[in-house]
């Protein structure tokens, strides 16, 4: 079933989808085989922890257990301490509101990891939220929000970008720029503290 993400900008609402573009496109793409020295293609599998089952492509999940075995229903997110993690709700669950900006010039500040077109079935509204986002680049910005597929402990963000009348969102994280300089000096340091 496909998830539909609904953007609000004042007035606006959007309901989209995303359809993901391919990296291989941009990147190009490099396939590896395992073979068996008669030339036979493998295929890699799981196991069970003892060995002695294959569990089938996608078969598994994750469940959690207390120290004497037991199946858990209900966990809580906590740091090494004990305190609470916090959770960011999946961008499905609720309405985003567009009213975070970021600089066009710190679109270069992200190391972006997808992109996906959007669609939506009320194209009119689709429009009309291409055309504030290109108001926006006049003013030398772009709309961000946070990334969220699933709840998380670990957010990315999001860039929305028009461009030749599709709109378009990069995902990714922040990633704070640093001088080659400053980047020696710290290895630097983490080489004179290291034990070898």
């Amino acid at each position: 079933m496909t998830r539909v993400l609904n953007l609000h900008y004042k007035d606006l609402k959007v309901p989209i989808v995303f359809q993901k573009i391919s990296r291989d496109i941009i990147y190009g793409k490099n396939t590896i085989e395992k073979r068996g020295e008669d030339g036979i293609v493998y295929t890699h599998t799981n196991l069970t922890m003892d060995g002695t089952h294959i569990l089938p492509t996608k078969g598994t999940t994750s469940h959690y257990i207390d120290p004497k075995g037991n199946y858990v229903v209900k966990t809580l997110i906590v740091n090494l301490e004990g305190y609470a993690i916090l959770v960011v709700r999946s961008m499905f669950k609720k309405p985003v509101k567009l009213s975070k900006r970021i600089l066009v010039k710190g679109y270069f500040n992200y190391d972006f990891e997808s992109i996906y077109v959007l669609t939506s079935v009320n194209l009119e509204n689709l429009t009309l939220l291409y055309l504030e986002c290109e108001k926006l680049i006049n003013h030398q910005k772009f709309f961000k929000f946070p990334y969220a597929y699933y709840d998380t402990t670990e957010s990315k963000e999001t860039i929305l970008i028009p461009k030749d009348n599709n709109l378009f969102i990069f995902v990714g994280k922040y990633a704070e720029p640093i001088m080659i300089s400053q980047m020696w000096k710290m290895l630097d340091t983490w080489i004179n503290n290291e034990i070898f």
